[in-house]
């Protein structure tokens, strides 16, 4: 392995711009787009539904504007040729804009929620991606969700699946608030029906065919996740019914951040992500292990943009104490500093449970963040210039340990490190014939024993014909 300092590749991230609208609202409480309130004589909400790949509005999509205390649509529009649509006038109330959208994924905004005063005129930007593509495939889902309570059919129900989050289906980030991790998804229709195809075929520790979990989400009811319960071997088409409760995921998580030396800390931003544990028999499934019907690794499938935003985010007050809100029942993942969107590569507090819907965590943090950076981004693509990966030091940390997934056929690559950096060589026999490779990055004390762990596998590629 290459461990020279002369010519270094720093690869910067390659993520998401938003524009100064969208930006004013990032560091908002109810979501991550573009708002614009504006008194007037009208209360009206509209928007752009924007494709990030050539920054084109989307036109066609249908958006429903709902009323979540009320359970109820108020207003319905179609997005015109420039990806534009408009409720007005409106009655004041709160609201949660719903884009009905097979093959797309929005990204900053999923199920966030504003309050109209008589007069404001909202407006917001609605960015997407194209969903993932999932190839060789012949199975489908569908169902009908209802309410659990009266049996009634629940329109614009999010229903969603997730091949693989970040190669590894024991730790997946569902897109409860950000959309990002989501492989494939339907909303139902005002009978409450859902339809999810091609549906992925995974394998599990024992190389058994498995269909993964199920998510349903609903304005007004509490989220739950659901297993097919089909054998993708003998069933190509599964029909069931979901029931919903209706209520709202009220759980939260407070604790305080201090620095190195004790003190507490104003002003750090505080994130977390929801981390569901799924088990089949076997043990748990580990990116390690599965490969699709192609025999790949899940790594070979992420897209290049591919980053995972956090569920939750708040500040610390003056006194350091954050208190994050509006979290499903489950466990997370904390951080305090940059977020993984600012490009970070750094280490987290796992497993701080929220243990009900309206059940409060609590978790004491440690911000080590000075600088966000992180090297090589997600999905950036290497030729054979000696390359760098660079993350966050970890308090009390004597050593790290890089380990390298080679996402052709699994073959891991264990590093040494004394400092956080770690330069290498892509042209080193390991890396010969390019493809995906996932990092993680091991916090060792002085006995070498594991004392923290990077929030999660990050990706990049190198292409072999430049080797």
């Amino acid at each position: 392995m290459n461990r020279s300092v002369n010519i270094v590749k720093m690869v910067r991230m390659l993520g998401v711009v938003l524009s100064p609208v969208a930006f004013g609202l990032a560091l908002g409480a109810c979501g991550d787009s573009a708002t614009t309130p504006v008194p007037g004589t009208t209360t009206s909400f509209s928007g752009s539904l924007i494709l990030v790949d050539d920054e084109s509005g989307l036109p066609g999509l249908e958006v429903t504007l709902f009323d979540p205390l009320s359970q109820t649509a108020v207003a319905r529009d179609v997005s015109d040729s420039a990806g534009r649509f408009a409720f007005d006038p409106l009655p004041a109330g709160s609201f949660v804009p719903v884009v009905h959208a097979n093959g797309f994924r929005p990204i900053f905004l999923s199920r966030p929620r504003w309050t109209l005063e008589e007069g404001d005129e909202i407006d917001v930007e609605i960015r997407m991606r194209r969903a993932i593509p999932i190839d060789d495939s012949i199975y489908s889902i569908t169902g009908f969700v209802s309410d659990l309570d009266t049996g009634l059919p629940i329109a614009n129900a999010r229903a969603e699946m997730n091949f693989a989050g970040r190669g590894e289906v024991n730790e997946v980030n569902w897109s409860e608030y950000t959309g990002w991790a989501t492989t494939l998804e339907d909303t139902t229709d005002e009978e409450g029906k859902f339809f999810l195809d091609p549906v992925p075929v995974i394998f599990n520790a024992n190389f058994e065919s498995v269909i993964p979990e199920i998510r349903f989400s609903a304005p007004g009811y509490e989220s739950r996740t659901l297993k097919a319960n089909t054998d993708p071997k003998t069933a190509t088409v599964t029909i069931f019914g979901v029931g919903m409760r209706p209520g709202a995921n009220l759980g939260s998580i407070d604790g305080v951040v201090r620095d190195l030396q004790g003190n507490t800390l104003e002003g750090v931003p505080v994130s977390a992500e929801w981390r569901q544990q799924v088990r089949f028999a076997g043990g748990a499934v580990t990116g390690d292990t599965i490969t699709n019907e192609a025999g790949l690794s899940p790594v070979d499938h992420l897209p290049p943009d591919h980053i995972l935003l956090p569920d939750g985010r708040a500040w610390t007050n003056e006194s350091g104490e954050f208190h994050l809100t509006g979290l499903p029942r489950g466990f997370f993942n904390l951080r305090a500093g940059a977020g993984p969107e600012d490009g970070w590569v750094g280490f987290v507090v796992r497993g701080v449970e929220v243990p009900g819907f309206n059940a409060t965590g609590h978790a004491d943090l440690i911000a080590t963040v000075a600088v966000a950076h992180t090297s090589p981004a997600d999905g950036v693509v290497l030729d054979a210039t000696p390359a760098q990966l660079l993350w966050e030091a970890y308090p009390g940390a004597g050593r790290y340990r890089i380990e390298m997934i080679r996402g052709s056929d699994a073959q891991i690559l264990i590093l040494d490190a004394e400092e956080p950096v770690f330069e290498f060589n892509p042209g080193h026999g390991y890396f010969v014939g390019g493809g995906s490779f996932a990092w993680q990055i091991l916090a060792l004390d002085g006995q070498r024993a594991e004392i923290g762990i990077s929030d999660r596998r990050h990706v990049f590629h190198i292409q072999a014909g430049d080797l």
